[in-house]
């Protein structure tokens, strides 16, 4: 039936006819083909409609749908199209840059899969046009309706990325294209496309870091300190990027002492907001954890450990009672997400807190204030009693705190004295 009744259409005069034609062959693309002469004329004609420079546009983008189509589920067309593949992929993008149709876009991206070898040598020249075709798309009034379009086109940029990635020479020119949407995207704050921002890195950095793309990271890091809380740039995703950064190109990451600082001013910016979201709602803060890690079975068992080796290196009143605070936060968690040493060995993190206590004595002697010392032990028995008294005196020996407690409330009160003293 296709072959009397559909494919001489593709030569009718009426572009309706053809337009219908080959629309039909793509509907039919699933079809079983007993002889590949059928298909050859069919994939002759369609060529033949696309890239003739006469043709009406609806009849082109249907030829190359069809196309489509037909690599994708007739396995002898691969064959057939191949001698004619650069040809019409150029001529898609054209098509493509004419229509802003986003199902063209795929007809790019089932060449990229079908004959990765082949695409090679003009990836540059399809990056080239999808990037001219993005930015004219994200500088247009109709950016919002055009969001799957920008979205397919990004998808296909980074398929060619993955295409040319054992290819330097090609990769760098790629990597002009690409570094254009990359830099649009972040100057214009469009946070919608920051995920895909980050896959297009991840993809470069794989191999190498050129100067232009430390300029990106200087972008970056002015886009996470600027953006407000809809649109700030998630670190979760950020910190396999800056991971990249610092593995591939060390010597370069150390050359400059801004880029290091750039870094741990993102980490300590992070530290704060996690810090303050177990404070405000901690249940929300632990469902957040599960999503970003979802194979890591406790996070607050990794940020415990990392505080309680790391404690004799804070300094400064408010950190040492921020410090204190979080540990009476571990005290009042339920036991399925409280950390393993909290429950298991709960003397250990006491002497930890003795210890930040005992700093007190010093900041005292600076300000003389009875205050700071009475304020942190009491901020301690206070909270983990508020709790639960009966597991207090079972899990942590409670006579035992009680006297030390009691004898650094003496220790505050002979200061007091000393202070006091004319």
């Amino acid at each position: 039936m296709l072959k009397t009744l559909v494919i001489d259409r593709l030569r009718d005069p009426s572009k309706f006819v053809r337009a219908r034609a080959a629309w039909c062959i793509k509907q039919y693309s699933e079809a079983r083909f007993f002889y590949t002469e059928t298909l050859a004329k069919i994939i002759e004609s369609l060529v033949q409609c696309l890239c003739d420079t006469n043709e009406e546009l609806p009849v082109q983008v249907e030829s190359a749908l069809a196309i489509q189509c037909l690599l994708k589920h007739q396995d002898k067309v691969h064959t057939l199209v191949h001698p004619s593949m650069g040809v019409i992929i150029l001529k898609v993008l054209e098509l493509l840059t004419k229509t802003k149709i986003e199902d063209v876009i795929f007809v790019v991206d089932e060449f990229l899969e079908q004959y990765i070898e082949d695409v090679v040598p003009v990836s540059s020249e399809v990056a080239e046009h999808l990037c001219h075709l993005f930015l004219e798309i994200l500088g247009s009034s109709d950016v919002d309706d055009r969001t799957p379009t920008l979205l397919s086109i990004i998808h296909t940029l980074h398929n060619i990325l993955d295409v040319v990635e054992g290819h330097m020479e090609i990769m760098v020119k790629v990597e002009g294209s690409v570094l254009k949407v990359i830099n649009a995207i972040l100057e214009v704050k469009n946070f919608e496309f920051y995920d895909n921002v980050v896959l297009l890195l991840q993809s470069i950095l794989q191999s190498y870091v050129s100067e232009p793309m430390w300029d990106v990271f200087d972008k970056m890091y002015n886009v996470f300190k600027t953006s407000d809380s809809l649109t700030v740039l998630p670190f979760s995703e950020l910190g396999q990027v800056l991971h990249l950064y610092i593995v591939t190109d060390t010597e370069s990451f150390l050359a400059f002492p801004h880029r290091l600082a750039a870094v741990l001013d993102m980490c300590i910016t992070v530290i704060k907001v996690v810090i303050a979201a177990l404070y405000v709602n901690l249940d929300v803060t632990l469902q957040a954890f599960h999503q970003i890690a979802p194979d890591h079975p406790n996070l607050l068992e990794y940020i415990c450990d990392q505080f309680l080796s790391c404690y004799k290196k804070m300094e400064g009143i408010h950190n040492r009672r921020m410090a204190l605070i979080g540990i009476c936060l571990y005290f009042q968690l339920p036991p399925p997400v409280r950390p393993s040493l909290i429950s298991t060995d709960p003397k250990k993190a006491f002497t930890h807190v003795v210890l930040v206590i005992g700093v007190s004595v010093a900041i005292a002697e600076l300000i003389g204030k009875f205050v700071v010392l009475v304020e942190l032990p009491l901020l301690l028995w206070l909270t983990v009693l508020a709790r639960d008294k009966v597991e207090f005196l079972r899990s942590f020996s409670g006579i035992r705190c009680s006297v030390s407690i009691f004898f650094l409330l003496k220790s505050a009160g002979h200061l007091w004295k000393k202070l006091s003293k004319p």
